[in-house]
């Protein structure tokens, strides 16, 4: 009976263990992440593991296991429907690899509760380069002498490190490395390396790449760039349908631009005198022509010559048409009342014969242009001559003429319109007098008030014999006016002394008249013609 009682008590104790063995299983899981999952052989990556209780009982420390050997433990308590993470590293091993999957075992107790497979890859390098010049095409389009830098951006974009980078390139640098050369790069690092060259002529570059990983050397071949001369040919034309229309009439313009070089153009647009004639495109490719007319009509005679503007690598540019005349009929009143014909003299006046100077203009300020231009005088003959006087404009004047005695000069202009019919303008006629100076009229005459106030000497002209003796009799005249007077002077004198006083008073005054050395020969000169005169010498008795 008792042995009877053992065997159930122990039957029910392990039916007892092995359902909650079996429970415990099942109530537990594992999750199990690396960094990265490309890896190398040897390489050492980071496992994030997370166990989840799902049961309801507690979980008690446990470990993690793989290939048999215990990667890691915790004595960590997970309460029912808690989580716990854990990070450790992890060496990658070659048997890894190339099975393809790796088993984790999460134990507690003795006994596996869970598990989990990683799938490792092989790390591959993946190195991407990127060229910043001449431009993403395939052909750049330079100018001779135009210096050049090529740049390379090399960036890491695998999962191991990349060693001993260069980039080379036929033609450039000699075939030397860019600068700089034999770097490294870890995953997600990047560099740029450059290099320069002057350009000369069409050359194709073909960059190439060499590095390393793990000691393996590996190469890579780049896209060819080719560099060529940029031909920068582009023809703007326009024509009318009409260019003599009537004053209002409607022309029809038609404009084609055409791109004979190699050159792209974007932002192309045409205009006249800052009004913008629209075109259908903005972009003008090699051998492309973008055509496009346009009404108007005009009150005036004008010239039509568009400015095209496009923009290339280097920056804008501008263009011209060939102008377009358009010609309204000719009126000829409105062209007579806007010419302008003015001739001036420096000196209208005097007193000899002379240079004078002419200076003027001819001023077209009418809406036609003016031809076969022609300024003279019948006297002077022609100071002016030019083949064309475009409207808005104006041509000067400039002439002498040897002036002997009074002349009229009468300058007259002759100029053509484009129809043929011939215009004749006066100027304003010029007198110019030259006076008779024979008598030595000074120029410029003084003033009748200055001559008042001011003693001037004037030198005569010389006129010949004539002249000579009247100066002579004006100085002989002027001398015997003087001495007249000085007789006269002298007589009254004398005579009033002698009536003053007695024949004793005037002896002692002899010696005193002849101390005077002034009046001795005035009062011999008055003795002498008293005596000739009949007249008596009252100091002699």
């Amino acid at each position: 009976m008792k042995r009877f009682f053992s065997i159930i008590m122990i039957a029910l104790f392990l039916a007892g263990i092995f359902p909650c063995a079996s429970a415990m299983a099942g109530d537990f899981s594992l999750s199990v992440s690396p960094n990265p999952i490309n890896a190398s052989a040897g390489q050492t990556v980071t496992l994030t593991a997370t166990v989840k209780n799902n049961g309801s009982g507690e979980l008690s420390g446990f470990s993690i296991v793989c290939e048999g050997t215990e990667c890691y433990s915790s004595g960590a308590t997970v309460a029912p429907g808690g989580t716990v993470t854990a990070n450790f590293n992890f060496t990658v091993t070659a048997s890894m690899i190339s099975a393809g999957s790796v088993s984790f075992r999460l134990e507690s107790g003795g006994g596996t509760i869970a598990t989990d497979t990683v799938m490792f890859q092989q790390a591959q390098p993946k190195l991407v380069v990127t060229e910043s010049y001449p431009d993403p095409k395939t052909t750049a389009l330079l100018n001779v002498n135009d210096v050049i830098q090529i740049t390379f951006t090399l960036q890491n974009q695998g999962d191991i490190k990349i060693d001993n980078i260069s980039v080379k390139a036929s033609g450039v640098n000699g075939g030397k490395p860019f600068s700089p050369s034999g770097f490294s790069l870890s995953p997600g690092a990047k560099k740029t390396v450059y290099s320069s060259f002057t350009f000369k002529s069409k050359i194709t570059i073909k960059p190439v790449v060499t590095f390393s990983v793990n000691g393996s050397i590996q190469t890579m071949d780049l896209a060819p760039i080719t560099m060529d001369k940029a031909i920068a040919d582009v023809e703007a034309k326009l024509s009318v349908n009409n260019a003599k229309p009537q004053a209002g009439e409607e022309v029809i313009f038609t404009l084609n631009i055409t791109n004979n070089g190699n050159i792209t153009y974007t932002k192309v647009s045409a205009s006249w005198n800052g009004e913008n004639w629209p075109l259908p495109t903005s972009t003008l490719s090699p051998g492309q022509t973008i055509t496009k007319t346009y009404k108007r009509a005009f009150e005036i005679s004008e010239d039509v010559q568009l400015t095209v503007t496009l923009t290339k690598q280097q920056g804008p540019v501008s263009i011209h048409t060939n102008t377009v005349k358009i010609l309204l009929p000719i009126d000829q009143q409105d062209l007579k009342q806007n010419i302008s014909f003015v001739i001036k003299a420096d000196r209208t006046k005097m007193t000899s014969g002379g240079t004078v100077n002419f200076t003027g203009y001819v001023a077209n300020n009418s809406y036609y242009d003016l031809s076969g231009v022609s300024v003279s005088d019948p006297s002077v003959g022609e100071v002016l001559s030019v083949a064309k006087i475009p409207a808005g404009s104006r041509e000067t004047i400039s002439a002498q003429a040897t002036v002997e005695k009074t002349a009229t000069f009468n300058f007259v202009l002759t100029a053509s319109d484009r129809e043929g019919q011939q215009y004749t303008f006066e100027a304003e006629p010029i007198t110019v007098t030259v006076i008779d100076d024979s008598f030595g009229t000074p120029e410029p005459s003084v003033p009748l008030e200055t001559a008042a106030a001011e003693t001037a000497t004037i030198t005569p002209k010389s006129s010949g014999p004539l002249l000579i003796w009247i100066i002579a009799a004006i100085v002989l005249t002027v001398l015997i006016i003087i001495v007249g007077v000085a007789l006269i002077v002298l007589w009254r004198s004398g005579g009033s002394s002698t009536k003053g006083s007695s024949s004793k008073s005037l002896r002692p005054s002899r010696p005193a008249v002849k101390s005077s050395p002034r009046s001795k020969p005035a009062v011999r000169s008055v003795l002498s013609k008293q005596k000739s005169g009949g007249y008596r010498d009252r100091n002699r008795f």
